[in-house]
């Protein structure tokens, strides 16, 4: 399962940076980054509503075998449409789409598939290991990427396209060495999945923690397309680097991340609320830090400091969660903080593209700075005047 992972992570993080920097490359446009950014996010948003109810109810391993054999068939389109001349803003577009809503499928059917993998003692460390890998692969896709500078940029979904493979491979394996799933528990409760989601947001709305956590997440979420789509253009116009400089800036975000995750395990469970509103604060000084003038390795040790703070919010409200939802309820929450995720970050796209097309990548990193420092600095104030 590891392997695939390893494989298919690094895939994915190749198939971001091409994604957006192909589209830039054919349109110039900070509202077409934006179309095809949305096209990436909304089907993943809509999927996720039926994607962890469908997982609970099936087999995990064989839908995440099928899932990763339909991406790699999606993926492929791209180098094919591109020799062929057809590459366009609506094929790439069609592409984000459908991998989007396959991707919402993938993660909850390997997290369901888990049980049957490890011992109950081992769940915790397989969860550290696959997050540490997904964290590691912000790195190494990304910084593949000058090395992969001769091929051209659609080919990048070719290399994506065979760590699906790999990953399916690697899943069928894993099925041969595995019991079936045990059903032995009795049927599910015909609940349906819109009243599983009910019950997390009853849960969550009714926790003063986890509401305003809910809340900081939904409008810092709102901020952060705005590095989506400064970042690319600064890259290529304020530095003038090519797509090998742009995923060395993301390579830097990634050793940030997986140095965050690493503080972020060593947080007294006392301090992680606090610590969450913290690190929002310090991403928008990260984010002002990168709009600035700085020179382009300025511009890197910015995003390496804002990759810091990201995991530092992040993994520190999912511990808390953990630590104090029932089990039973546990998916439930979890899937309200994602969907608050997407859909602001989905409805940030639009205002993005605006801010950077009226005024430019770094004043839309400005604003999206003041909105998001200001949002953990509430929470912050909100936190201390619970304890």
């Amino acid at each position: 399962v590891w392997a695939g992972q390893v494989a298919s992570v690094v895939g994915d993080r190749l198939y971001g940076v091409a994604l957006i920097w192909i589209t830039l490359t054919l349109t110039g446009s900070p509202s077409a980054v934006a179309v095809v950014s949305i096209a990436n996010t909304a089907p993943f948003l809509l999927a996720s509503t039926v994607s962890g109810w469908l997982a609970d109810r099936g087999d995990g391993l064989r839908l995440a075998r099928g899932v990763d054999i339909a991406r790699a068939g999606v993926v492929a389109a791209v180098p094919a449409l591109y020799l062929s001349g057809h590459l366009n803003l609506l094929t790439l577009t069609a592409v984000a789409a459908l991998l989007s809503g396959l991707e919402a499928f993938f993660l909850p059917a390997l997290q369901a598939s888990l049980p049957r993998l490890v011992e109950p003692t081992g769940l915790t460390p397989m969860v550290s290991l696959l997050d540490s890998t997904d964290r590691l692969g912000r790195i190494l896709g990304p910084g593949l990427i000058g090395l992969l500078a001769a091929l051209p940029e659609a080919h990048l979904f070719t290399i994506d396209s065979f760590s699906f493979l790999i990953s399916a491979a690697c899943l069928t394996v894993v099925l041969r060495h595995v019991p079936p799933r045990n059903d032995a528990e009795g049927p599910q409760p015909a609940s349906g999945p819109m009243l599983e989601l009910l019950a997390g947001w009853q849960r969550t709305l009714q926790t003063p923690v986890l509401r305003d956590a809910l809340i900081l997440r939904g409008v810092c979420n709102l901020a952060w397309p705005a590095f989506t789509l400064a970042v690319p253009f600064l890259v290529a116009h304020r530095y003038h680097h090519g797509i090998g400089g742009y995923g060395l800036t993301l390579g830097m975000f990634g050793a940030g991340n997986l140095l965050g995750t690493a503080l972020a395990a060593r947080i007294n469970d006392r301090w992680l609320t606090r610590t969450c509103c913290l690190a929002w604060i310090g991403t928008g000084i990260g984010f002002a830090a990168l709009a600035a003038p700085w020179t382009y390795w300025a511009f890197l040790v910015a995003a390496f400091a804002t990759g810091i703070c990201t995991p530092l919010a992040n993994v520190t409200i999912n511990a808390h969660i953990a630590a104090t939802v029932p089990q039973r309820l546990l998916a439930r929450v979890y899937t309200t903080q994602r969907i608050t995720v997407v859909a602001a970050s989905l409805a940030g796209l639009p205002l993005a593209a605006t801010l950077t097309t009226r005024y430019g990548p770094a004043s839309a990193l400005y604003a999206a700075a003041l909105l998001i420092a200001a949002a953990g600095n509430v929470a912050l104030l909100s936190a201390r005047t619970r304890t």
